[in-house]
């Protein structure tokens, strides 16, 4: 029985460590994901903006503004973007076949309507492997009034 017991205890151990080496390194490859977008929206260049989005693509505010693909391309065109300075925290997410959800915080220096925010908002983003390449299919900003 103590046989037993011990084995179930080292392959729970092993399974956990598992687990916390497969979701470190998740987290970091959201991370490069996340940096990827964020800097993209930075460039005001809609072509690199399409590359990066999924046809699909829909984006919400907690306001309930939303954008679709093509929406998002018209304000990249209007010179709508996000400084590259920005950080994220809280980073989680979690992955299956070609599907990673990111659920984070982040704190941009982002013109809304031509006032300036700076400040720390939890967000979603859901990006789908599409020919490998990583597409983002959603992005959902709750702190943007």
């Amino acid at each position: 029985m103590r046989k037993l017991f011990a084995s179930i205890v080292l392959i729970s151990a092993v399974y956990s460590a598992g687990m916390a080496e497969a979701n470190e390194y998740t987290t970091k490859f959201a991370e490069t994901l996340l940096i990827s977008f964020f800097n993209t929206a930075a460039q005001t260049d809609s072509a690199a903006m399409a590359a990066l989005l999924a046809p699909e693509f829909q984006m919400l505010f907690s306001n309930g503004l939303g954008f679709n693909y093509e929406e998002m391309l018209e304000l990249i065109d209007n010179d709508v973007s996000l400084s590259t300075d920005f950080e994220f925290s809280e980073i989680n997410a979690t992955a299956a076949d070609n599907i990673i959800v990111i659920r984070y915080s982040a704190k941009v220096n982002d013109t809304h309507s031509r006032r300036k925010t700076t400040q720390w908002a939890p967000r979603l983003t859901i990006f789908r492997n599409i020919n490998e390449k990583w597409k983002i299919v959603a992005h959902v900003n709750l702190g943007i009034p």
